[in-house]
C-alpha cells in the first residue's frame, strides 16, 4: 500500500494527476490511497497532525506557501526524509532550488501518462525491498521503526508507548497519538486492537486466552469485552491461512 498526496491549487490539474495515478497503478499492481490537496498550507496542516505520505506530487508555484518552501519545511523543520516529493510544474527554472529538498522525481505540465507511470515504478523498483516502517515524531525528532519488530502499542491519555524487540533486547519509545489513528495506520498489518488502549502484534503472542492474551515479553493484556468475537474471528481467519 503507498499512500500518495497531491497538492496543486489547481482543481482540473489534481483530478487529471489522481486520474493518471490510478490508472497507472491498477495496470503496476498497485494499492494505494490518495489524498488531495488545494492549498500547501491545508498539506502543511495534515503534515503537522502527523500524518505521512510515501509519495507527494507537489505543485511548485502557489500565492502562500510554495512547493519549494513546504519542500524545506519537511526536509528541514520535520527532519523527515522518508516521504518522498515529486515536484510537478508548469516551468523549467527550478532545477538549483529543488535539489536542495532531495526530490525524488520532476513532472512537468501537461501531463504526461508515461511519466507518471514511470515515476510510481521507479518508486516501488527502489523501496519495495526495503524494511516497511512506522513514523512518529517524539520532541520534534522524526523516528522510523521497523513494523516487524512492534510488539505492541499501549496508551495513556494523549502518550503512547510503542515496544519494539531487537534479538532478546526490548526498547520503548513514548509519544503523542490515538491507538485508533494508529490502528487506521497498520490496517494491512496483522495487529489486533483487544482494547482501546492496547493494540497488539499477533505475531508476538504467546498465550491465547478468549479474555486475555500473554506477550512474548510476558506481559498479559485483557481483550475487552466487545472486542472478544471479532478477535476471535481474526485469530480462526490467521491460523487458516497459515495451514
Amino acid at each position: 500500500m503507498i499512500k500518495i498526496a497531491i497538492c496543486d491549487d489547481d482543481k482540473k490539474a489534481c483530478d487529471s494527476l489522481n486520474s493518471l495515478i490510478i490508472k497507472a497503478n491498477k495496470e503496476l499492481s498497485v494499492k494505494s490511497t490518495i489524498d488531495i490537496f488545494y492549498s500547501t498550507s491545508d498539506l502543511k496542516k495534515s503534515l503537522e497532525k502527523k500524518n505521512s505520505y510515501d509519495l507527494i506530487f507537489l505543485d511548485i508555484e502557489f500565492d502562500d506557501i510554495n512547493g519549494i518552501q513546504l519542500g524545506t519545511y519537511i526536509r528541514k523543520t520535520l527532519n523527515d526524509h522518508h516521504q518522498q516529493i515529486v515536484y510537478i510544474s508548469g516551468f523549467n527554472s527550478y532545477d538549483r532550488q529543488l535539489f536542495d529538498n532531495q526530490p525524488f522525481n520532476f513532472i512537468p505540465k501537461p501531463f504526461d501518462y508515461k511519466k507518471v507511470k514511470s515515476v510510481l515504478n521507479d518508486y516501488i523498483d527502489i523501496y519495495k525491498h526495503k524494511e516497511e516502517l512506522f513514523h512518529f515524531k517524539q520532541k520534534r525528532k522524526q523516528i522510523s521503526i521497523p513494523i516487524s519488530k512492534i510488539v505492541y502499542f499501549k496508551s495513556y491519555g494523549r502518550k503512547v508507548t510503542v515496544l519494539c524487540i531487537d534479538g532478546h533486547k526490548y526498547k520503548s519509545y513514548d509519544f503523542y497519538d490515538k491507538i485508533s489513528n494508529i490502528n487506521d495506520q497498520l490496517n494491512e498489518y496483522r495487529f489486533l486492537l483487544i482494547h482501546k488502549s492496547f493494540l497488539v502484534q499477533y505475531r508476538y503472542i504467546t498465550e491465547f486466552g478468549y479474555k486475555a492474551i500473554k506477550m512474548i515479553n510476558d506481559e498479559i493484556f485483557s481483550i475487552s469485552q466487545s472486542n472478544r468475537k471479532k478477535i476471535r474471528e481474526l485469530r480462526l481467519k490467521w491460523e487458516s491461512e497459515e495451514c
